[in-house]
């Protein structure tokens, strides 16, 4: 063997490292983590249960595409519901409401993808909601302003014979029967959906409420009828305004 080729094998061999990374970077799997803030936000609205996490994501071995986040969430007695996804916004500003609590607001985006990378936490605040209860409610509003535009061809006070008549009845039951925030323990399990993997990742987590956030929680309900008609008049272009859903803090642990 030459001088030469000694060298020609020093050079190759040189390279066996970077190649080494090559291919693990290829073939591994992102290992996922989310590590939320010490509490999240609860409400119930006319999009229905509504879960806003404040967290932060990170990966280990190679960058990751986040592509979907659900929740499952389980009550101690039973009963289920499954949130995904509907929006993403990084840290802005935070306003203290007049019951003490404070909010983080952001610029909301749609839910589509996040890019973790290995070099950074990668800090969010996402909102989930139930997708089935918003298409049943969608259906059923649709079916509600139709009603409504057929009583302003007939009707003196359209809007007071809308919020009295049969026909807005399957919504409002809808909305009411559908109220899912009871007194108790829920168990969370979080999935994130990354492009480089078939597998999901998921970590479970618990939250607790009172009574009394029950109690708060389904004093939205009430607010129902001024929903619809604030829905409705602005969906005729008139400006109007919706009420305001009330929020419940709770702490969140990890299990």
């Amino acid at each position: 063997m030459t001088p030469a080729d000694i060298a020609a094998w020093i050079g190759a061999a040189a390279w066996l490292p970077q190649i080494g990374r090559w291919i693990y970077n290829i073939w591994a799997k992102p290992k996922l983590r989310i590590v939320p803030s010490a509490t999240a936000f609860l409400t119930y609205s006319n999009l229905g249960p509504t879960v806003q996490l404040t967290a932060s994501l990170s990966t280990d071995r190679r960058d990751a595409l986040i592509e979907r986040m659900e929740l499952e969430i389980s009550h101690e007695l039973g009963e289920k519901r499954h949130l995904t996804w509907v929006s993403v916004s990084e840290f802005g500003q935070q306003i203290t409401v007049p019951t003490g609590e404070v909010m983080n607001f952001g610029r909301n985006e749609p839910a589509t993808a996040i890019k973790i990378t290995t070099e950074t936490l990668t800090a969010r605040q996402i909102l989930l909601q139930d997708p089935s209860f918003a298409q049943k409610a969608r259906t059923l509003g649709d079916e509600v302003l139709d009603h409504y535009r057929y009583l302003k061809t007939k009707d003196e006070d359209p809007m007071k014979t809308l919020l009295e008549s049969k026909e807005l009845r399957p919504a409002r039951e809808h909305f009411e029967r559908s109220f899912y925030w009871k007194p108790g323990r829920y168990t969370f399990e979080i999935y994130l959906k990354s492009a480089s993997s078939k597998d999901k990742h998921v970590q479970k987590f618990e939250i607790q409420l009172s009574n009394a956030d029950s109690d708060r929680l389904a004093s939205n309900c009430k607010l129902f009828a001024e929903y619809v008609s604030a829905g409705i008049l602005e969906a005729d272009g008139v400006p109007s305004k919706y009420p305001i859903w009330k929020w419940v803090q709770t702490g969140i642990t990890s299990l």
